[in-house]
C-alpha cells in the first residue's frame, strides 16, 4: 500500500474496502473477468493468471476503448463478472 500511496498520494484520502494482491489467480471457469457489473461502478480486468504481463497491453487498449465509447471491438460478453451471477 505504501508504494502505491507514493505514486499517487490522493489514494490516501480515500475509503479503502478491500485490498488483495494474487499471483497467478484465475477463475473457476479458467477465463479473466473484463468488464463491469453496472455502468457506475469498479471495471474489472483480472484473473488472467501467469498471462497477465504478456496481455496487459491488449487490456489496456480494450479498457481505453471501453471507458471512452461504453463498448469494444472485441465482443467482452464471454469475460462479464456477471456470468457467476446465476
Amino acid at each position: 500500500m505504501g508504494a502505491a500511496m507514493a505514486l499517487a498520494p490522493g489514494l490516501s484520502e480515500l475509503p479503502v474496502r478491500r485490498f488483495g494482491m494474487h499471483f497467478g489467480a484465475t477463475t473457476p471457469d479458467g477465463r479473466p473477468l473484463l468488464g463491469s457489473t453496472d455502468p457506475v461502478s469498479l471495471l474489472y480486468a483480472c484473473g488472467f493468471g501467469e498471462h497477465d504481463i504478456t496481455v496487459a497491453p491488449l487490456v489496456a487498449t480494450l479498457l481505453v476503448e471501453y471507458l471512452q465509447t461504453g463498448r469494444t471491438d472485441l465482443d467482452l460478453e464471454p469475460f462479464s463478472p456477471l456470468r457467476f451471477h446465476a
